[in-house]
């Protein structure tokens, strides 16, 4: 142990402790090197300094709730802004450009598709009733799969593969990465389906029954959950090389409508729901594209918005605010699955395909967006 000099001589060994310039790199803003502990008062008068430090600091714990957290888009915000920063900040034009540009094209976007994204919610209004009660279904999904990711961590063998890779950071990551996707496929296989089917029977002018639209939707898992892996395996080939990400964002929009397609024509076939996916999207791929970035954003993005202000500015717990976001999440992913599938009845009725007998094709009733 050495014991600094309160005043150091600045001829001595320990001039350097009267250094009142930067160490370090020079730079700008928050990338300039710091001043000397010398020219703080915690190291002129520490007892003194440390009276008004903050007794605890804001815990950030794992996601353990059901689609994206408060915390979630907190460090995403957080990670992702600060590396934008840091590449961009030599150049503050095109930071500038990027995060206006951004903003701009969002914001553009959802102005265009205002009239969809009403009418989505109008239609979600009038019947919240089997809408509402489908989406709260994602809770105790979310439940089951976090319950799943704390196994992953903590029983045998998982848990001898994150402590191999000793515990890291990125091993944690790909485990929850896993774990996210797994659940995600669990939403489009089992609450997405219901909520196709009580449009399908509104676009027919019938009552919708709840458990009446879970049966009718799961007899028709097998064909959903083929036609989600062969889209998922193709664009996920695509997307491994650079050159095939273009293609598989083109695949994407074209084949997103495949669960529409099984249920609201009666479709007993995954390639052909794929096809006729492809089909209605078939001239209107930008328009397609559109709908998707607003409807997925629009179920993602409130719930943790709201959840992360509160945290910030009301200084709510964050438990309290990713439980929060987890409930407005069961109640926007109805609403970007009613808008997508008003998307495909519009898109759909320029090919009118040929009446089923197990979903009869009717002109869209008036609570359907107009073709």
């Amino acid at each position: 142990m050495v014991l600094l000099p309160n005043d150091p001589d600045p001829d001595s060994e320990f001039g350097w402790l009267l250094y009142e310039g930067r160490w370090g790199e020079l730079k700008s803003w928050e990338y300039n090197g710091p001043y000397g502990p010398n020219t703080g008062s915690k190291w002129s008068e520490p007892i003194a300094s440390m009276e008004n430090w903050r007794d605890t600091s804001l815990s950030v714990p794992g996601s353990n709730a059901i689609g994206p957290t408060a915390t979630d888009l907190f460090c995403t915000i957080s990670g992702g802004g600060s590396m934008l920063v840091t590449r961009l900040w030599n150049n503050p034009a095109a930071l500038a450009g990027v995060v206006l540009g951004t903003v701009a094209l969002i914001g553009g976007l959802f102005f265009v598709k205002r009239q969809e994204l009403a009418q989505a919610l109008g239609l979600y209004r009038r019947h919240l009733r089997p809408f509402l009660a489908i989406g709260a279904f994602t809770i105790p999904i979310g439940i089951v799969f976090n319950g799943f990711a704390l196994l992953l961590r903590e029983v045998p063998p998982f848990d001898w593969a994150l402590k191999w890779l000793n515990d890291t950071g990125g091993a944690r990551l790909t485990s929850a990465a896993a774990v996210g996707g797994a659940q995600q496929v669990a939403m489009i296989l089992l609450i997405a389906p219901p909520i196709i089917v009580v449009m399908r029977e509104l676009e027919a002018g019938r009552k919708p029954e709840i458990l009446g639209s879970f049966r009718a939707a799961y007899r028709h898992l097998g064909v959903l959950a083929l036609a989600l892996v062969i889209v998922v395996a193709s664009v996920s080939l695509l997307a491994v090389v650079l050159i095939g990400i273009p293609i598989a964002i083109w695949l994407s929009v074209r084949w997103q409508f495949f669960g529409q397609a099984t249920l609201l024509e009666g479709i007993d076939s995954a390639p052909t729901a794929i096809r006729r996916s492809a089909s209605a999207v078939s001239g209107r791929w930008w328009h397609a594209l559109g709908d998707a970035i607003v409807f997925q954003l629009f179920s993602l993005i409130p719930g943790p918005l709201v959840g992360m202000l509160l945290m910030l500015m009301g200084r709510a717990a964050v438990s309290f605010a990713n439980v929060l976001s987890s409930v407005l999440f069961a109640v926007t992913v109805p609403i970007s699955v009613i808008g997508l599938t008003q998307a495909y009845i519009r898109y759909r009725a320029r090919t009118s395909p040929a009446p089923t007998a197990d979903a009869p094709v009717a002109g869209p009733a008036p609570d359907t967006a107009p073709a």
